[in-house]
């Protein structure tokens, strides 16, 4: 074969070749006839291929420059997507024999001898299309495939009538390549720009991603695997990435690719693989002992994942744009999930995303802290001690060959791209950042942050964290320190299982274990045996704050620690079984087969080989944070964190995946669909026990209850009872339908377990939870007047050349009308400077300027923490807790917080801006009670709870009309405490003001009557009384009496003489005389006596009437006329 050798090379020529130009012309006019059923001139296939743009450029290393290329919101380049994968160019003398003969028999045979086309494949193809009315399928050649690969992007997966032209074009740019290019420069070219999925490009990247090979080092089985995958890459590839958390049972991991995702067999491929070894067995490409080997060979075997080491910006922004990107060509384009991918990856797409690249990094700077991961800082030299420490290196603080080495054999980095050989604190530079990210995989590097709350956990004796469940304890998290030896083998003490009779191994239940069975590849159940997560932590970072009890030895706080995802033991089903207590029995004749497989020490400790067991290489801190910022009036996505000090690719990203919302659902699911259903902030709910089935339920967060609120206050005091009557009386489908008119996509609708229930709705405790990017969408709701726009990430994707390929515009939702989303606004405002929160959320003084609304939400055991509130400009959502469901030692207060800072950095430099104005929407302000939500009446004010007249907004027709009843005024008796009568003393009467209903006797009565009439001050009492005063008083007044007469017969010096003839007038030595005129004689009593004219008065002052009364002068205070 005749071909230039100058390999890739741009070679310029003048003359055509016009015999092989008029044959293509002959031949596609052919074509399209066959196609149409019709007479199709040659000019039109002429006219196609003159329309056609000439190839420019040959060389594979130059238009693998077309990446797909990502803007922020004012235009700049933010990301390369082409940089999510893994490509090296290799030569033709460095791919494998078995790859070439391989991927030829499978995807051009006649590749070495066609000039660009397959007639035959061609006209079969075609008469098929005929009879299915589709476009033409499997015709290309290999260099058809190349050619469209690299030079019809834009139009590779087109369909119809484009289709058509597309083959076209792609059959002249194959004709062309040929009289280009030699058959060994298509080849290189094609196997070095097809994609094989798992994020790599071209031969060598999937050699080296599969089997850590080089691709000169392939063996016919590998190149068989190899050949299989572009069919459909993403179907056939040997494995796929998947997050750990997302691992099915049955699932076969076979290692770890990043501290947070898993690789996983694809079991699609063993059928693809069967077929590519018929072809090559038809083709003479290996021959029949090589077939009978190969076809029941175990692949799983061959594949030895390699990572892909990869520098991204913004992984968690850049990956959402690119799912969104996917999803929306599939959509609109009609292309399946691989023809989007492969069009994002290939197509020279140029994406305008919404990100505020200003806001992301201050979202990130908060969230991982500012770190600057190029400088070597004390941290840094800590985490190298402690790795020296560790690895039994010497300890020194300096990452030289010791530790450089030691990361590379655990494949944590490329020494290849190591530019220094030793890093010392104070160096700056990008080798820095590479060992500050392998060590940070490693559990190593601890950043302070004073926002993230702490974690509460027991532990036992092994030190392993627990969980305590109705009197049992249970192994939550394995200590890495005492579960793996410095080589990472597996430790197994007597703790976790012990040998029955027969000889088995027995794994106990609650312990270092999960054991239940999963469908194997027969699709059989299975036993299986799972390690479960591992957790390191610090001395420095551990507190221990209580000594134990008998299910656990301490309980500690926790500052920080990394886990590390568990995985599977590799011990086949067929050996394993349950026994009555549900533990794990391995077959004592698995040990025999597999003597190498545990190794028992002397102490009885089991040591399993690290290659025997799945663990991530890479641990994960915790706790972990996350949040999402969104223009609520555009929708558009400005910042999104889905976790802090991870890096990697395709991480998981926990502001997209459902926690627990805790009572931050509690606008969405009851207060909203209150306020819409004609209720207002002012109106009154009971915080009083509810009772379901005899049980109280729910129970507040705060002791008691607080009796009759307002709708404002119960969302200020977040009450968990009256949220949930709310929901009972607006109806539990109502409210539902309000969730998911707020986006809520995690809502699970039906099925023995659903959210359609008061605990989901209005307490949060659903049965998947909500993520923080829909609940910063549902928060903006109430923020845009009641419309949510659906969240997006980006406006518009062009092509190469500058036509657009996607518009994206948020659609929008009706959720409620703007007057009620302002009442809303206006409670979670209040919430925000009121209730528990005293201003915590407020990014300016008083939240004055730009003010805060928003709302807390913490679930009963305190494993999640939430804020979502608005201003003006932004939504946002935030996330505190751990990946694993342990307490945090903090309060909602603490994501308020780390929220007001976050945004206020956010704000920085922004104009201040208020809410909306009332007067907008109609509103009116009035008075009300606030215990009856009634008009005030002259008692409101006189409350025996003090202020009791509240001011709020109502929207017109909600407002009340009837003054409130709801007190009475009641005088007491201090003496009896009951009502008073007329026979009361006045000094002794205190009138009171009392709530009608029931509760304290001190503020609630029954009725006006409750305390009834006082029975010490009656009319028969006050006679009593008076009786007895009289009676006093006429003893006291005799014994005076005789006391005088005592005293005077004391003073008497003889017998005194009398007048025989004056028997009236008083036995006295002393002289008197007659009245002539009336007198009153005011007594000491202060009573008025007259007395007449004719009454003797003696010289003593004693007085005696003429009826015979006497009156002694010690009882005379006074005395004057009558008139």
């Amino acid at each position: 074969m005749r071909r230039n050798k100058n390999n890739f090379v741009n070679k310029n020529y003048k003359k055509k070749n016009k015999v092989m130009k008029f044959a293509s012309y002959l031949f596609l006019t052919v074509f399209i006839i066959a196609v149409v059923g019709a007479g199709i001139l040659f000019k039109v296939v002429r006219d196609v291929v003159d329309d056609t743009p000439p190839i420019t450029e040959y060389d594979m290393n130059k238009l693998l420059d077309q990446n797909s290329i990502i803007y922020d919101s004012n235009g700049k380049e933010i990301s390369k997507v082409e940089d999510n994968g893994l490509r090296t160019i290799v030569p033709y003398n460095k791919i494998d024999k078995d790859i070439i003969k391989s991927f030829v028999a499978v995807e051009d045979k006649t590749f070495w001898e066609h000039r660009g086309f397959n007639y035959i494949r061609l006209m079969g193809s075609v008469l098929e299309s005929l009879k299915t009315r589709r476009s033409p399928q499997g015709t290309s050649t290999i260099t058809q495939q190349y050619a469209r690969n690299m030079y019809l992007t834009d139009s590779r997966f087109a369909k119809g009538k484009s289709g058509y032209i597309r083959k076209i074009k792609e059959a002249k740019y194959a004709v062309d390549l040929e009289n280009k290019l030699s058959k060994e420069e298509i080849l290189t070219s094609y196997l070095n720009t097809i994609e094989f999925g798992a994020n790599c490009k071209g031969i060598q990247a999937a050699c080296m991603r599969y089997f850590s090979k080089n691709a000169d080092d392939i063996d016919y089985i590998e190149a068989a695997i190899l050949a299989g995958i572009p069919k459909a890459n993403v179907l056939y590839s040997p494995f796929k990435i998947v997050n750990s958390s997302n691992i099915k049972p049955g699932d076969k991991i076979i290692g770890q690719d990043g501290p947070e995702m898993s690789i996983v067999f694809n079991e699609n491929c063993v059928k693809r693989y069967k077929v590519v070894l018929k072809v090559m067995l038809d083709n003479k490409v290996i021959n029949q002992a090589q077939y009978d080997k190969a076809i029941n060979f175990d692949i799983m075997k061959k594949l030895k994942p390699s990572p892909i080491v990869i520098n991204r910006f913004h992984s968690y922004p850049i990956d959402l744009i690119k799912k969104d990107v996917i999803k929306k060509l599939m959509e609109v384009k009609n292309l399946n999930r691989e023809e989007a991918t492969s069009m994002l990856y290939r197509g020279g797409l140029r994406i305008y995303s919404t990100i505020d690249s200003v806001i992301q990094d201050k979202l990130d700077r908060k969230i991982d802290g500012a770190v600057k991961k190029e400088y070597y800082d004390s941290v840094l030299k800590s985490a190298v001690s402690a790795f020296q420490k560790k690895y039994k290196l010497t300890v020194d603080g300096i990452a030289g060959d010791q530790v450089l080495n030691k990361l590379a054999e655990m494949k944590l980095i490329n020494l290849a791209e190591f530019k220094n050989k030793a890093l010392k604190p104070g160096m700056e530079n990008f080798d820095v950042k590479r060992l500050r990210a392998a060590l940070e995989s490693l559990g190593f590097v601890y950043y302070e942050n004073s926002f993230l709350p702490y974690t509460l956990a027991y532990r036992n004796a092994k030190q392993d964290i627990i969980s305590i469940d109705r009197g049992v304890a249970k192994v939550v998290l394995n200590n890495y320190n005492t579960c793996l030896t410095d080589s990472g083998d597996l430790i197994i003490t007597s703790d976790d299982y012990y040998k029955d009779g027969g000889g088995n191994l027995v794994f106990k239940v609650n312990k270092m274990f999960n054991f239940y069975k999963v469908k194997n590849v027969k699709d059989k159940l299975e036993l299986k045996l799972f390690l479960k997560d591992v957790y390191k932590f610090n001395d420095s970072q551990v507190r221990v704050i209580s000594g134990g009890g008998w299910l656990y030895k301490d309980r500690v706080r926790l500052r920080q620690f990394h886990t590390f995802k568990g995985g599977v033991v590799g011990i086949p089903g067929e050996y394993a079984k349950f026994n009555s207590k549900g533990e794990y029995v391995l077959s004592k004749s698995f040990l025999r087969e597999k003597p190498d497989f545990f190794k028992i020490k002397s102490n009885g400790t089991l040591i399993c080989k690290r290659e025997n067991f799945q663990l991530s290489t890479k641990g994960v801190v915790q706790p972990q944070v996350a949040m999402t910022i969104i223009d609520y009036k555009t929708g558009q996505l400005k910042a999104i964190a889905g976790g802090r000090n991870v890096t990697g690719q395709a991480l998981y990203n926990r502001a997209l995946n459902p926690r627990q919302p805790g009572s931050s659902i509690k606008p969405l699911g009851a207060y909203i669909p209150a306020l819409d259903s004609g209720y207002a902030p002012a109106s009154i709910w009971k915080d009083t026990p509810r009772r379901v089935n005899g049980k109280v339920w729910p129970k507040n967060w705060y002791s008691g209850y607080k009796g009759p609120m307002t709708l404002r206050k119960a969302v200020e005091w977040s009450c968990n009872v009256v949220a949930v009557k709310v929901v009972d009386k607006i109806g539990i489908d109502k409210c539902f339908n309000y969730l998911e008119k707020f986006g809520i996509d995690s809502l699970v609708k039906d099925g023995p377990v659903s959210d359609r229930n008061p605990s989901a709705i209005a307490l949060g405790g659903m049965t998947k939870g909500i993520s923080p990017y829909a609940l910063s969408g549902a928060y903006g709701a109430i923020a845009n007047e009641g419309i949510r726009n659906e969240t997006i990430s980006f406006t518009k994707v062009l092509d190469t050349k500058g036509k657009v390929v996607l518009e994206n515009q948020p659609k929008k939702t009706f959720v409620v009308k703007p007057a009620v989303a302002w009442l809303m606004k206006s409670v979670l405002k209040s919430t925000v400077e009121g209730g528990f929160s005293n201003n915590e959320a407020a990014i300016r003084p008083g939240n004055y300027g730009i003010p805060v609304a928003g709302k807390t939400g913490t679930t009963s055991n305190v494993y999640d923490i939430w804020f979502a509130g608005f201003t003006p400009y932004y939504v946002g959502a935030i996330w505190m807790g751990n990946d694993v469901n342990l307490e945090v030692e903090a309060t909602s207060s603490a994501t308020a917080v780390y929220w007001r800072e976050i945004m206020k950095d956010v704000h920085s430099g922004y104009k201040n801006k208020g809410f909306e104005s009332p007067a907008k929407y109609g509103l009116i302000r009035m008075s009300v009670d606030s215990y009856s939500g009634l008009l005030p009446s002259s008692l409101s004010k006189k409350d025996p709870k003090g202020k009791s007249v509240v001011t709020d907004w109502f929207i017109p027709g909600t407002q009340p009309t009837k003054v409130d009843n709801s007190r009475v005024s009641i005088s007491i008796c201090s003496k009896s405490g009951k009502g008073s009568t007329d026979y009361c003393p006045s000094d002794l009467v205190d009138d009171k003001i009392f709530r009608i209903g029931s509760g304290s006797s001190k503020t609630y009565v029954e009725s006006k009557n409750s305390f009834g009439k006082c029975n010490v001050h009656t009319k028969e009492a006050k006679e009593r009384e008076e009786k007895i005063k009289r009676e006093k008083e006429e003893k006291e007044r005799q014994e005076r009496e005789r006391l005088e007469r005592e005293r005077q017969e004391k003073e008497k010096p003889n017998k005194p003489q009398t007048n025989e003839n004056t028997n009236n007038k008083p036995a006295t030595t002393t002289t008197y005389k007659i009245l002539d005129h009336d007198i009153i004689v005011k007594t000491t009593l202060g009573k008025d006596i007259k007395v007449p004219a004719g009454s003797y008065v003696y010289s003593n002052g004693d007085i005696k009437t003429k009826s015979g009364k006497k009156i002694f002068a010690w009882q005379i205070s006074g005395s004057r006329p009558a008139n």
